[in-house]
């Protein structure tokens, strides 16, 4: 093979590599995941709860206007719920120990976004890691099983840069 055919197919390779969305090479990534669905699974829940947490803040935050900083003023329907909701608990959202129950509850929650925020971060990561790895083991593996000519037609930097860069 001519060194120009050869340069004519290393572009046409590009461009079938280069192309946007392939179905079947993103159930080949998923079956690589499916080892790591834990992760996946467990993320997913904790961003549930961690949606939950950041709500609460917002929510905290307007009862405490609603009920103790401006009392005089109609409350919401939403501070009256949590007026409620504190009392079946046996809180009294009066004066500064309601304040005190509130900025506690509101810190509780900023606290527990934070932790459930990086909980999920180290997950997903580790889940995207171990892909990784996977998939570049069986790459490396791949290389070694391939025939000698791939070698010789190849060349170096391209080999390098589809088990290097091109995974992640």
């Amino acid at each position: 093979m001519s060194a120009d055919a050869g340069a004519i197919q290393a572009k046409e390779e590009d461009v079938v590599l280069g192309k946007g969305y392939d179905p079947r090479l993103m159930r080949r990534l998923f079956k690589l995941a499916r080892p790591y669905r834990g992760y996946a699974f467990g993320s997913l829940a904790i961003l549930f709860l961690e949606s939950i947490a950041q709500l609460a803040g917002p929510l905290l935050m307007a009862t405490a206007i609603d009920l103790i900083l401006s009392p005089k003023s109609a409350p919401g329907h939403t501070s009256i719920s949590m007026a409620r909701l504190f009392t079946r608990f046996g809180v009294e959202l009066k004066g500064l120990p309601g304040l005190t129950w509130i900025s506690a509850l509101y810190l509780g929650s900023t606290l527990a976004t934070f932790l459930l925020m990086m909980l999920m971060v180290e997950w997903t990561s580790r889940m995207g890691q171990g892909v990784m790895y996977d998939l570049r083991t069986k790459i490396f593996a791949h290389l070694q099983r391939a025939d000698i000519a791939l070698f010789d037609r190849t060349p170096v930097g391209r080999l390098m840069t589809r088990l290097t860069t091109d995974v992640d």
